[in-house]
């Protein structure tokens, strides 16, 4: 890791083993021994105060001679990520505003290779208080992908957009309370989250980064 500016760093990871073996040979630990690739990236960051960008180069090394390249991760070459996230302050209610996005280049040995550009701008209309908060939200997600090598009856491009809404609220409840000599506050914080994001059928994207989702 080095800081070269209060705004502008960098980061870098290199692995690399000459035998495929190595690892599950002499490691002395089960994450060791049961490592299929060495992930590798170099990492150029810039930050504001209200936005950062970060530029990434990513590839992975397989040391497991039984899995086939096609069956590593993408490289990312290159990746870059942004955002922009201005406040506006007026009256009665403050705006926040973002525009995260990222462009990432996708490729594989053996694989189809794809340009992918991500934006999603946002802004919410917070309102909070000393007895509780509401914040409202809306936001728009585009994401577009230019496919390389694809079959002849298979899309060269392919984008989707989807709205999304989302309410978070929550209370602060407070009383005082005395037990056992001592002065206690009592807290009770409840909160709810709505989320709304139409179905969008996507079976037709190749899957480059994708996992399940988890419970958050």
């Amino acid at each position: 890791v080095s800081t070269f500016t209060p705004h502008l760093g960098a980061d870098w990871l290199i692995d690399y083993v000459s035998d495929k073996q190595y690892l599950s040979d002499f490691g002395n630990s089960l994450a060791a021994t049961s490592t299929n690739y060495l992930d590798n990236h170099a990492d150029l960051s810039w930050q504001g105060d209200t936005g950062f960008i970060t530029g990434r180069l990513q590839e992975y090394l397989s040391v497991d001679p039984a899995i086939p390249s096609t069956s590593l991760p993408y490289q990312q070459v290159p990746q870059i990520v942004f955002d922009y996230t201005p406040s506006v302050e007026s009256s009665p209610v403050s705006q926040e505003y973002e525009t995260p996005g990222e462009y990432v280049r996708f490729q594989r040995s053996g694989s189809i290779a794809a340009d992918r550009l991500d934006l999603r701008p946002a802004v919410s209309l917070p309102l909070e208080r000393e007895a509780g908060f509401i914040i409202p939200r809306v936001a728009l997600s585009h994401t577009r992908y230019l496919l390389h090598d694809q079959g002849p009856t298979q899309p060269a491009e392919i984008a989707r957009t989807l709205p999304m809404a989302s309410l978070d609220t929550g209370l602060y409840l407070e009383r005082n309370m005395d037990w056992t000599d001592h002065h206690w506050i009592q807290t009770l914080e409840p909160r709810a989250f709505y989320l709304y994001v139409p179905y969008k059928d996507q079976s037709q994207i190749p899957v480059f980064d994708t996992a399940q989702p988890d419970l958050n």
